[in-house]
């Protein structure tokens, strides 16, 4: 008996095999670009000497426009702070053409891939970093590597799959989910519409809140469970000196997230866990003689 043929189709089979466990290819997988799509993050940068900023903001795709090479592109023209000002005036231009998405920019006239969900785990892409206070790209490319791809539970009820590029996250139908750069800044969403429907807590960016808060608060973390970031949100009535702090299971003092004199008002706080193992942590606030402790959960 000829024992080729078995042992081709033994080759071929753990060929299957192998490469079927890092093929990522999934013709279901959408990156919404859709005119009218909207994404609410939370900003924060207090790792930055000198430079501390917390607030929201929002990406907006107004319109869509036929670039030079003929391509037509989905225009993000505004980066919208709460009270709706322009906090970057730069344009990006973004399309999509199967799994890969494709960013235009106008500095070399020229456009780069951005993401490709065929890729495989461990694969190398390169992107065009920008400037985080002017908005426009450094001109010189970034490299990614797609570290894993995952099921993650976005807003306390959907699992989308996820793609983790070097710690910017991407999930099916939703887009961009959490991002950070070179000095520190971390983009976290928190709602989004997109093509019509909302997903996630978008009141508070459609509604500005007036009124100073009536009492000292703090909320429950959102999301929750979260992987690898999560918002903390607090209010004070009246100007007070601010602790946060977060705490593993048996009382370790992990980081702390503020501390300083904070005036009247509600803060969003990002405390991101990338290098912290999955488990219960608790956040405590220490704000005048008021004080209070919560407990949330990471899963990674």
């Amino acid at each position: 008996m000829n024992s080729k043929p078995i042992l081709l189709i033994t080759f071929f089979l753990f060929i299957k095999i192998i490469y079927g466990q890092t093929s990522n290819v999934d013709s279901s997988f959408v990156f919404p670009l859709n005119v009218g799509d909207k994404w609410f993050y939370n900003v924060d940068n207090s790792s930055f000497p000198g430079h501390h900023w917390n607030y929201s903001t929002t990406f907006i795709i107004k319109s869509d426009t036929v670039m030079p090479n003929n391509k037509k592109y989905f225009e993000f023209p505004a980066m919208l702070d709460e009270l709706g000002t322009d906090t970057v005036s730069s344009i990006i231009y973004l399309r999509k053409s199967g799994l890969k998405v494709y960013e235009y920019i106008t500095a070399d006239s020229n456009e780069h891939l951005l993401f490709d969900f065929s890729a495989n785990i461990g694969d190398t892409l390169s992107y065009f970093e920008y400037e985080p206070l002017t908005g426009q790209p450094t001109n010189h490319p970034q490299y990614i590597i797609l570290n894993s791809i995952d099921t993650l539970e976005y807003f306390l009820k959907i699992k989308l799959k996820t793609f983790n590029f070097s710690g910017i996250l991407v999930a099916d139908t939703l887009g961009i989910t959490y991002a950070t750069n070179a000095i520190g800044t971390l983009w976290s969403l928190f709602g989004a519409t997109i093509d019509g429907k909302s997903y996630g807590n978008i009141l508070s960016v459609q509604l500005k809140e007036n009124k100073e808060p009536s009492n000292f608060s703090i909320y429950q973390n959102y999301p929750n469970p979260f992987n690898p970031s999560t918002i903390i949100t607090y209010s004070l009535p009246q100007k007070s000196r601010v602790t946060l702090k977060i705490y593993d299971l048996l009382g370790k003092e992990i980081c702390t997230l503020v501390n300083g004199e904070k005036t009247s008002g509600t803060y969003k706080v990002v405390w991101n866990a990338q290098n912290v193992p999955s488990g219960v942590y608790f956040y405590k606030i220490t704000a005048g003689a008021f004080s209070k402790t919560n407990k949330m959960l990471l899963l990674k």
